[in-house]
């Protein structure tokens, strides 16, 4: 087992892998949190969610389940609500990171009514996806050309 030990060592975890139960998240620099909150509010309504409730920190969206959400999570009679919990907060000096945690929900309605399941990291790709357009575009707002893609 010495032998293996001194070369085994787990990988750094990257800046902005979420530790806390996130399913994404970004970090957004040259913007202020109003900006942010502004510009991740429009991606998600693109996206076909609805705002919920906002604070300070967080921001809660709705959307109905799909029918694959309803099959894979709720059954044939129960329907699937699909909750996104996006927070903003300050990182350091002039960055913040915007994290989601995503939940499955089996009834609608005020929060506290409804257990909220974690859904899969398989779909952990989509809501990446909708933090790097928010990131995107304050970032094209300030003027900052886009980051070009690495080819897989």
């Amino acid at each position: 087992a010495a032998f293996f030990c001194p070369a085994c060592k787990s990988p750094q975890v990257a800046p902005g892998t979420p530790k806390d139960g996130s399913l994404a998240s970004v970090f957004v620099t040259n913007a202020t949190r109003v900006a942010i909150s502004d510009v991740t509010f429009n991606v998600f309504r693109e996206n076909g969610f609805m705002l919920k409730t906002s604070s300070q920190g967080e921001m809660v969206f709705e959307r109905d389940g799909t029918k694959w959400d309803t099959l894979a999570y709720g059954g044939w009679f129960e329907s699937i609500f699909i909750r996104a919990r996006v927070a903003v907060a300050a990182y350091e000096l002039g960055v913040f990171r915007i994290s989601c945690k995503v939940y499955r929900v089996d009834t609608r309605g005020d929060l506290a009514m409804g257990e909220e399941k974690p859904i899969s990291r398989k779909s952990a790709e989509y809501y990446q996806g909708m933090l790097s357009q928010v990131r995107t575009r304050i970032d094209a707002a300030a003027g900052i050309p886009p980051v070009p893609a690495i080819p897989r």
